[in-house]
């Protein structure tokens, strides 16, 4: 519920133009040591061995409370959809002004038709694979990266790999 409510609140916010100015204030200093410790703590459940971090230091103009949920909803997807015993590998590092942010996991992966099709509810080959969760997970993290002037793009090779980046204004 907490992600369908996130959902409908990025969409309302999205036309308040004094809303997005707020978001386009604020900033959050040492994401890599935030980023460290979401991966860490999600990995921790089970798969700290498949972690590889590679993570610059680095300020994004992003709260840490949407920088949190952008970051927790890629890195549990990632471990999410890749079995254990595989690595999930997170970089991040500062390109001119920009932030990017790259997590590459080698589990199912995605078709293009797929990757078109990324939005609100959608679940792929749901028939096939068991799915905990309501598939708003990487229409958020794309929503929230798209409201902070951002670029979210998947790169996949189905059966392979997928890699998720994000890049964003720097501070």
């Amino acid at each position: 519920m907490e992600n369908f409510w996130l959902y409908a609140e990025l969409e309302a916010e999205a036309t308040n133009p004094q809303a997005l100015l707020s978001w386009h204030n604020n900033h959050t200093r040492n994401a890599h040591e935030l980023i460290s410790s979401i991966a860490t703590e999600i990995a921790a459940a089970d798969r700290v061995s498949d972690l590889e971090l590679d993570l610059r230091p680095a300020h994004v103009k992003m709260s840490k409370l949407k920088l949190t949920k952008l970051v927790t909803e890629l890195v549990d997807n990632a471990f999410k959809f890749s079995p254990p015993n595989t690595t999930v590998t997170i970089t991040l590092k500062i390109i001119g002004s920009s932030f990017e942010l790259q997590i590459t996991d080698q589990g199912r992966g995605m078709n293009s038709d797929e990757i078109i099709a990324l939005g609100a509810y959608m679940q792929f080959s749901r028939k096939l694979y068991a799915q905990k969760g309501s598939g708003l997970g990487l229409a958020i993290a794309k929503r929230l990266t798209e409201l902070h002037d951002g670029h979210f793009a998947i790169h996949s090779i189905s059966g392979v790999a997928t890699t998720v980046k994000v890049i964003l204004p720097a501070t």
